[in-house]
């Protein structure tokens, strides 16, 4: 099953043209990566693929939603972790991940003990963020976007088997 696709995608700023007929297609259960230099377009790809910016022309799906018109049901159930993923580092794993999933009325205590167990930080859930080592402040977003929705996190699970 198609999970991603994008024809002829095109994206301009103030007339520069930052995509050009970009076109792919990524089947559900495939790992990709996405990479170029800086200013190669990678973060305006991603931006199209959410639906938070549009593209100028070219056609997208992202399982199966049109970003264009679609972008809040993508955002809803697709996991997107940058490296900058923003973290309350005066706030506490658990309380980190309790905050956002209930900004997403996503709540569920269950759930993110679960995934604290999982990426084996259980016993620092009430450590400061800010305190934790550079890898760990990378694992608590992945865990923040598994505590919204179940969507990615059963996929990233099927992936780490």
């Amino acid at each position: 099953m198609t999970f991603i696709e994008a024809l002829h995608v095109n994206k301009a700023f103030n007339g520069r043209d930052i995509l050009k007929d970009v076109s792919f297609t990524i089947k559900e259960g495939n790992i990709i990566g996405l990479l170029g230099p800086n200013g190669a377009g990678k973060t305006t790809m991603i931006r199209l693929l959410n639906g938070v910016i549009e593209a100028t022309n070219g056609k997208m799906k992202v399982m199966g939603y049109d970003p264009k018109t679609q972008g809040d049901e993508i955002r809803m159930k697709a996991g997107i972790v940058t490296e900058s993923a923003a973290l309350y580092h005066d706030m506490s794993a658990w309380d980190n991940l309790v905050f956002f999933s209930k900004i997403y009325n996503a709540y569920n205590p269950k759930r993110i003990t679960h995934l604290l167990e999982q990426f084996e930080m259980l016993e620092k859930k009430d450590h400061l963020v800010g305190t934790f080592s550079t890898g760990m402040k990378k694992e608590l977003p992945l865990q923040r976007r598994c505590s919204i929705s179940l969507n990615f996190c059963s996929w990233m699970s099927r992936q780490m088997v």
